[in-house]
């Protein structure tokens, strides 16, 4: 029996490295309970405002005021982590985060929840993770090394994005048979796991800290060296469209799943659920090729620019699908964001192959 663990272990050391580091495994194993919670929340949180309104244009301000902080402020949120101890970072926000959720529970079970109590909470949702997206993101390597760097991306991703598609389908059953405030309150417990990790990971610092320069001057050098890297130039303009035009589902789902299908809290949990399927190849992809084309340097830049490129563009995509289902019907809605997002993807793929090619014919 003894013989058999161990040949396991080491068949999952060979399939994944990343997993034979111990920081990583503790913040690997946090993070796939409390993504599980984050995503149950999310899912209970558009339900709750869609139910207090039925109205897809106010969904579409929470959308705004979830993400609205991420643009505002992801990219002085990157000098900050390229200058300071992300663990520490990441541990102060996962606590806010966790405090966040319980107040959400207490409010829906208290009886008193009322809409602006859900926006302001989700701002502050916001401001966290303009701070916590990029952190966790450019903390992965200090855990790692640069060797087992790739696997450690895929390996995030995928937990990131399974828990895209399992937390609204849990959420969907619990929805239904317990309400909102308890897939807060799972979420709230779901934080304890990930701090606890945090807490026991012990690693020494890469030493790729940015100089302390002004932060201005520390934003303008992380965005030339984006341009400067035309595939991660292109990974974020990629990001850019599809945050915009393809992530607002959580503003599009409810309303199509309420007014269309007539489905409910468990049906717009399901569709959520799919969706969640085609963001995970998609994300993991422009993780993996921003990951590994970055300088260390300059990683909390340039993770809080991959932050800004679809968090930050949400804003605008929820706002833009609200107004479109209020005015239109859900349908319209669905149909429209869709065409934008294709129409968005075969510009930037023709602007690649113009560049491209006119740089091949200067240098002949």
């Amino acid at each position: 029996m003894a013989a058999d663990v161990s040949a396991l272990g080491r068949n999952l050391n060979k399939m994944f490295p990343a997993l034979s580091h111990k920081n990583f495994r503790y913040f690997w194993f946090g993070h796939c309970i409390s993504l599980l919670g984050t995503w149950m929340q999310r899912t209970a949180q558009q339900w709750l405002v869609y139910s207090l309104t039925k109205s897809a244009l106010l969904l579409g301000f929470l959308g705004v005021a979830q993400f609205g902080p991420v643009l505002l402020f992801s990219l002085f949120a990157g000098v900050i982590i390229d200058r300071c101890s992300k663990k520490r970072m990441i541990i102060f926000t996962q606590t806010a985060l966790m405090i966040q959720a319980f107040t959400l529970m207490a409010l829906v079970w208290s009886g008193h929840v009322r809409y602006w109590h859900v926006l302001v909470l989700a701002a502050l949702l916001g401001l966290m993770n303009s701070i916590d997206m990029p952190a966790r993101q450019s903390f992965i390597i200090n855990l790692v090394g640069r060797n087992d760097l790739t696997n450690a991306i895929a390996l995030n991703s995928a937990v990131f994005n399974a828990a895209r598609i399992a937390g609204p389908a849990l959420s969907a059953i619990l929805l239904v048979r317990f309400g909102v405030g308890f897939c807060f309150f799972i979420n709230g417990l779901s934080f304890i796991p990930v701090i606890f990790g945090l807490f026991m990971i012990k690693y020494q610092s890469s030493g790729t800290t940015a100089q302390q320069g002004r932060i201005i001057n520390d934003i303008l050098d992380g965005l030339k060296y984006i341009k400067s890297k035309p595939v991660i130039l292109s990974a974020i303009l990629a990001l850019v469209a599809v945050g915009t035009f393809a992530m607002n589902m959580d503003v599009i789902i409810p309303v199509f799943s309420d007014r269309i299908l007539h489905r409910g809290a468990q049906g717009y949990g399901f569709l959520l659920s799919a969706i969640g399927f085609f963001h995970m190849m998609f994300m993991t992809l422009v993780n993996s090729t921003i990951q590994l084309n970055v300088s260390d340097s300059f990683r909390g830049r340039v993770m809080s620019v991959y932050t800004l490129s679809f968090a930050g563009a949400m804003p605008f995509g929820n706002f833009f699908a609200g107004s479109v289902m209020e005015r239109f019907g859900a349908s319209a809605g669905f149909l429209v964001c869709g065409a934008a997002t294709g129409l968005s993807i075969a510009a930037l793929v023709l602007w690649m192959f113009t560049k491209q090619t006119a740089k091949t014919l200067c240098e002949h």
